[in-house]
């Protein structure tokens, strides 16, 4: 097991199936909706609003395409959506027992000094 060709390989194999394990173990919801309010900071907006800029914005661009303020508007709604459904996403854990989360983390961590290890001369 000295040779660094094993040590890259056996830790690139540890690290990829507890990265791909503790993946697949988290849960991703999100709660954005039309009646959502998108807030910054004290300010609320509700996310249909945006959807209406949205469309203003698009109407504009296909009215003039060299109107700047429409440019401004479709791409201020987009941005300002996106950010809204990246805020609202809520990551959790699976529940799992003490001795599979230590495993993932031997694993990963294992794997990972093996890698790296593999390149130390």
């Amino acid at each position: 097991m000295s040779s660094p060709i094993s040590k890259f390989f056996l830790g690139l194999l540890m690290f990829s199936i507890g990265l791909y394990i503790l993946l697949k173990s988290i849960h991703v919801t999100n709660t954005f909706s039309m009646g959502y309010r998108f807030s910054y900071g004290s300010v609320g907006v509700p996310a249909g609003i945006l959807f209406l800029g949205f469309i203003l914005g698009i109407g504009m661009l296909f009215f003039s395409t060299k109107n700047p303020i429409a440019w401004v508007l479709t791409g201020g709604s987009v941005i300002l959506l996106i950010v809204g459904v990246i805020m609202n996403l809520q990551i959790s854990l699976a529940s799992m027992d003490a001795f599979s989360l230590l495993s993932i983390f031997v694993l990963i961590g294992g794997g990972a000094g093996l890698f790296l290890a593999s390149f130390k001369k």
